[in-house]
């Protein structure tokens, strides 16, 4: 990352990023909650692909979106931090220092 680069700037890697895990839950939710009449609940025996599907969804997509988007917002935090600090930094190297 550019530590020289306004604070304003954003990050378009990292929103893209941010944007295709955003997607991803999406679509997980979209098949959950469309998967039987009360949600998430189960009333009737479910087809062997609606199994199949829960299987895959559960070992191999579920997590990888959820935790995609955690470490996104944990380099969020991070940049707000070390801008912060670089903002901090600035103003304090411009005052004016006391002579005694």
């Amino acid at each position: 990352m550019d530590e020289y680069c306004s604070p304003t700037q954003r990050l378009a890697n990292l929103d893209a990023i941010r944007g295709v895990g955003v997607l991803g839950i999406f679509f997980l939710n979209i098949y959950f909650m469309g998967n039987s009449f009360f949600g998430y609940a189960p009333h009737e025996i479910q087809p062997t692909a609606d199994i199949a599907i829960l299987i895959f969804s559960n070992f191999f997509l579920e997590g990888r979106f959820f935790s995609l988007f955690a470490m996104l917002f944990g380099v969020g935090m991070l940049i707000q931090f070390q801008r912060k600090q670089m903002s901090i930094d600035t103003a304090n190297n411009s005052q004016p220092k006391k002579t005694s």
